[in-house]
């Protein structure tokens, strides 16, 4: 194959189609470009010709008609070299491809198959346009660089991506920007400001990188990158220009619109595609050290809250040492004691688990357990609160299975729930326990005099909420909420006769 005719009305179409095949190793002055049907008849006349590409944006062809002329051509030439040889030669015919943009494009050679032509879609990359002409001319130049361009493309993909915004009046400036991007990006096009400003306002954080076109009517590309900077919703996105102009005032007025880069035209795909992975990794790059940065804080803010949530829980297990502390020769006593500082320690230890329980990373453990012990326990480090309100505890055991939980989690929402009841229930009323069996799991329940305040009922289990205004942290419901849904239970509250509150606990018996 020796001579190659382009024939496409966009001269950056032409040179992008051009340097795909001086890149399968096509020599350049073996290339003709023309821009219309007109000069590509006249040429063919002049010249034979190995390989026509068609574009379908010709101002004087279709491409049906500008094949029929082409096919006359071809026979006319065909004739003269029978009659000059004085011998009946086989009619050859160059291989055609078209470019289509328009699907009808398509459809009307479809209906030709006269014409014998095949189509391509724009927009096209390297990998396509060579898989067509190895098919159409079944050269092997063209499928050695269809295997280099199947294993960079693979590559291109796994190492980077992201979505491309491309802003340009002129089709065929994007078709070819998109040509050389779309392996590696999704790529979005706009004709002009405003269409763009439109979609960057729908995709929101959606779109990495954009290029803009400068000379655009209506809104030039100034304006259009002044209005994405001035978005705050926008303002991280880069922007590179893509133009003709190259006078430094020019450059300097981009930058100064906030443009982080530009490119000239035409377009050279290695440049086009460095620039782009520039600075879509850089701004990838800022997003992830900004994620490291909130999450940092965010830790700071957890570190701050499980101090909180540990003060609270190791109030009463606290309080129940200092209550035996100077009972210590009494052996049962000695035990509780015992007995409560393992619970402290268990509940420090929790309490640092707590932090993977809120960020849904906790791994549950569960073991068959009799729950009475837990709730014994968890009343004893309230005794001493109790018996200063003059409050009496009343548990009622109607329950013989064991559940499958975790038993220092259990305390501490056992703990929490008979506290925080005794903190807001009247001096010298009563408190009642109880542990049930219903339908395969265990329900813990503890019933105080005493309602919520009707503006903290909506969302007692959210962080920082208190009934207890004074001295409460508005961890407590929060972490109890927190610590049964992790083993797989729920739990609610319901005000009875605007008198009292009762926390509901319910968790999975044994086997479930």
């Amino acid at each position: 194959m020796k001579h190659v005719l382009i024939i496409d009305d966009s001269r950056l179409a032409r040179e992008a189609i051009a340097k795909i095949l001086i890149g399968c190793n096509f020599d350049r002055s073996a290339i003709a470009f023309v821009e219309n049907g007109q000069d590509a008849l006249e040429l063919m006349t002049m010249q034979p010709v190995d390989l026509l590409i068609i574009g379908d944006n010709l101002a004087d062809f279709t491409p049906v008609r500008l094949l029929e002329e082409i096919q006359v051509l071809e026979n006319a030439q065909n004739t003269i070299h029978s009659e000059q040889t004085s011998q009946s030669v086989r009619t050859t015919k160059a291989p055609h491809l078209v470019l289509y943009r328009e699907p009808a494009t398509k459809i009307s050679l479809e209906q030709r198959p006269d014409l014998d032509a095949t189509t391509l879609a724009k927009p096209f990359d390297r990998h396509n346009l060579c898989t067509t002409l190895h098919q159409l001319t079944n050269s092997a130049c063209f499928e050695h660089h269809q295997q280099q361009d199947i294993r960079l493309t693979s590559e291109e993909k796994a190492e980077t991506g992201g979505s491309v915004l491309i802003v340009d009046d002129e089709s065929s400036n994007i078709e070819v920007a998109a040509g050389i991007l779309k392996n590696r990006y999704r790529v979005i096009a706009a004709k002009n400001g405003k269409q763009a400003l439109t979609i960057l306002a729908k995709q929101r954080g959606k779109i990495d990188l954009v290029l803009l076109d400068i000379m655009m009517p209506e809104m030039d590309g100034y304006q259009v990158c002044s209005a994405i900077k001035n978005d705050s919703e926008t303002a991280h996105i880069p922007v590179i220009f893509l133009t003709a102009k190259s006078q430094v005032e020019d450059i300097t007025k981009g930058f100064a619109a906030g443009a982080v880069d530009y490119i000239t035209k035409p377009l050279q795909g290695e440049i086009l595609l460095a620039r782009v992975n520039t600075h879509t990794t850089l701004k990838h790059n800022q997003e992830k050290l900004a994620r490291q940065v909130n999450q940092l804080e965010e830790t700071a803010q957890l570190r701050e809250d499980i101090e909180k949530i540990t003060q609270h829980d190791l109030k009463a297990p606290l309080a129940s040492i200092l209550f035996h502390a100077g009972k210590i020769t009494d052996k049962p006593l000695a035990s509780a004691i015992k007995s409560t500082v393992n619970n402290v320690i268990g509940m420090i230890n929790l309490s640092l688990e707590l932090y993977k329980i809120e960020q849904g990373i906790y791994q549950f453990s569960p073991v068959a357990t009799s729950i009475e012990p837990l709730i014994q326990d968890a009343i004893s480090g309230c005794q001493l609160e109790a018996e200063n309100k003059q409050i009496k505890l009343v548990f009622n055991n109607h329950s013989k299975c064991q559940a499958s939980i975790e038993p220092l989690l259990c305390l501490s929402v056992f703990s929490n729930l008979i506290k925080n009841a005794v903190e807001a229930a009247p001096v010298g009323s009563e408190i009642s326990i109880e542990l049930t069996d219903d339908n395969d799991t265990l329900v813990f329940s503890c019933k105080n005099l005493g309602v919520i305040p009707e503006p903290l009922r909506n969302n007692l289990f959210d962080k920082y909420v208190s009934g207890n205004i004074k001295q409460g942290s508005g961890l407590g419901a929060y972490s109890a909420k927190l610590m049964t849904e992790a083993q797989g239970g729920q739990i609610q509250y319901e005000i009875e006769q605007e008198l009292y509150t009762r926390f509901i606990v319910t968790l999975p018996a044994q086997g479930q």
